[in-house]
C-alpha cells in the first residue's frame, strides 16, 4: 500500500525486499523529481516527522535528503550535481586547451532552452554538432540533457549540419 503524506503530496511505492531502505527512499524521491512531482526546490518534511510515517531511521532519511540532486545531469559521463557539472567542464578544457564552443541557434519556450552548437577541440577540426537543452526553474539550469555527433567530411545531401 503507497503511502501518501498530506502535507508533502508524494506518493512512495512499497519498498523491494532486495533494496536498502536508503537506496528505496532515494530512488523513489529521485523519481519523483525526474517526473515532476516533486519540484526542484521543493520543501521537505521535518526528517524526525517523514521518518516516523515511513517507519525509516532519522539518519536514513536525512541522508537521503542530503543525496538528492538539485541539479540533473542526463548525460550519462557526468554525475548529478551542479558541482560535478563544473568539475567535468573544467576537465574537458583542460584536456583540450583550445576547446571552441560556437553557438548556432538558441530556442527557448517555457522552461526549456535548447542550444544548437559546434564544438571543437581545436580550430582545424571539423567538430562535433550538439543539442543541449536545458531545463530552469526559478532562473537556475535545474536540468540538462545533450547530444553529439561527428560533423562528416562528405555528407549524403549538400546541407550542413547547420
Amino acid at each position: 500500500m503507497a503511502k501518501t503524506v498530506s502535507s508533502f503530496e508524494i506518493t512512495l511505492h512499497r519498498r523491494p525486499e532486495h533494496q536498502t531502505r536508503a537506496m528505496w527512499l532515494y530512488n523513489e524521491l529521485r523519481t519523483a523529481i525526474l517526473d515532476g512531482r516533486l519540484k526542484y526546490g521543493s520543501r521537505l518534511p521535518a526528517t524526525r516527522d517523514f521518518a516516523r510515517l515511513h517507519s525509516l531511521l532519522r539518519g536514513t532519511v536525512v541522508t537521503v535528503f542530503e543525496r538528492l540532486p538539485n541539479y540533473i545531469q542526463h548525460n550519462p559521463d557526468t554525475p548529478d550535481s551542479p558541482a560535478a557539472f563544473v568539475e567535468s567542464t573544467k576537465k574537458l578544457i583542460a584536456r583540450n586547451p583550445d576547446l571552441g564552443v560556437e553557438i548556432k541557434r538558441v530556442i527557448a519556450e517555457d522552461d526549456l532552452v535548447v542550444t544548437h552548437d559546434l564544438v571543437k577541440s581545436s580550430p582545424g577540426q571539423l567538430g562535433m554538432a550538439g543539442i543541449d537543452i536545458f531545463r530552469l526553474e526559478d532562473g537556475k539550469i535545474v536540468e540538462h540533457w545533450d547530444v553529439r555527433q561527428p560533423v562528416p567530411e562528405n555528407a549524403a545531401n549538400g546541407n550542413t549540419m547547420f
